[in-house]
């Protein structure tokens, strides 16, 4: 499985780099100037605060369970994330654990931490992806249905991920209602972070070109991302998340303009967790 998603991750990138060589000549010029600059910056900017908000909804998780602070959380969050490109996919998670073990932290905690988390992120951005898709669609009957199973499956997946995971469970009770609500909010919050960037980016790139709109690339961005995090082998979801991108916003730019715009976004969270993993380097040698 996970040379399957290797090959998939290998696949999409050569796929959408190929379309953008082969249709430059249609691609709208982009117009370097201050604000593109700006506002270039500005998403890379949001890159490394989506790395804070994730640090913490971590440390929300931890509240009851050891207690740490934000610059604690900053500085394992930001070092591990650079994992999920080398050796790839959730290994970002192995590095957590390692480091957080290195700090001091109980091994079992971190585990019943991370495993809710991973499980509050994917269902968080699944609900997001889930409903936006479906009211994007015109067809009133078809969301309202897709609505109605999003909000029923959730708590069912929840009930017997509870049920059947000891550790998980126990984690839940321990946390409490109050500090899961709280975790969903600032993870929430990220995956909108992380949507925005894309809807600004594309206003940088192509002012006035392209009318895509800030919650299409919200609920978008989160469905992505739930599809490149549950693919074996695809380092960071690499690929796999921007070929998904494309497919559903192709049809609005045309696959050059779509490639370009979402091979630049995953350009520019690239040298977001480069930077975040040099600050939270430079907190950990500071602290």
């Amino acid at each position: 499985m996970e040379w399957v998603g290797r090959i998939l991750s290998l696949a999409c990138l050569i796929l959408l780099i190929s379309l953008v060589v082969r249709y430059h000549e249609e691609l709208p010029a982009i117009e370097w100037s201050v604000g593109t600059v700006g506002v270039s910056g500005l998403v890379i900017l949001f890159g490394i605060v989506g790395v804070a908000l994730n640090a913490q909804a971590w440390k929300v998780l931890m509240a009851k369970l050891q207690p740490i602070s934000f610059l604690t959380a900053f500085s394992i969050t930001g070092r591990s994330q650079i994992a999920k490109y080398l050796p790839g996919n959730v290994f970002h998670y192995v590095g957590k654990m390692i480091l957080a073990q290195k700090a001091g932290l109980r091994t079992r905690i971190v585990v019943m931490s991370m495993l809710l988390e991973i499980v509050l992120l994917v269902f968080t951005a699944t609900a997001i992806g889930a409903v936006g898709y479906a009211l994007s669609d015109r067809e009133y009957r078809l969301y309202t249905y897709l609505f109605l199973a999003v909000l029923v499956a959730i708590p069912l997946l929840w009930r017997v991920l509870k049920s059947r995971v000891p550790v998980l469970s126990e984690g839940i009770d321990r946390v409490g209602v109050g500090n899961l609500l709280r975790t969903v909010a600032w993870q929430t919050a990220s995956l909108v972070l992380f949507g925005t960037t894309a809807y600004l980016l594309s206003r940088g790139l192509w002012p006035g070109v392209y009318a895509l709109g800030w919650w299409e690339m919200v609920w978008a961005g989160s469905l992505a991302w739930v599809v490149g995090f549950v693919t074996p082998g695809a380092p960071g979801g690499i690929g796999v998340r921007e070929g998904l991108l494309v497919a559903l916003f192709s049809s609005q730019m045309g696959y050059a303009s779509a490639a370009t715009l979402f091979l630049a976004l995953r350009l520019a969270q690239v040298i977001s967790d480069g930077l975040a993993f040099m600050l939270a380097v430079w907190i950990q040698d500071k602290r």
